[in-house]
């Protein structure tokens, strides 16, 4: 699926699919690229859907500072996703 495809569902308003597309997108290159688009397009979908809240603390530092976009959409993509 493409960010193309994924703009499509959304701007079509499938968002169950759109979510769905952004999990698949994001397992197939979990980048800080593919980070950047998934957060983006998850945050124009969150008024309609349920998320479960969850709230995650790193400790900063240089060794981990490249790493820190990517666990949230990871967070987002892993958790079943229901429309409201």
């Amino acid at each position: 699926m493409t960010r193309e495809d994924i703009d499509d569902l959304i701007r079509g308003g499938d968002t169950a699919a759109a979510a769905a597309g952004l999990a698949r997108f994001f397992a197939a290159a979990p980048t800080a690229g593919a980070a950047s688009f998934v957060v983006s397009r998850f945050e124009q979908l969150a008024p309609s859907l349920r998320l479960a809240p969850l709230r995650l603390a790193i400790l900063r530092s240089f060794t981990v500072e490249p790493i820190v976009p990517i666990p949230q959409p990871s967070s987002t993509t892993a958790a079943p996703v229901s429309a409201s």
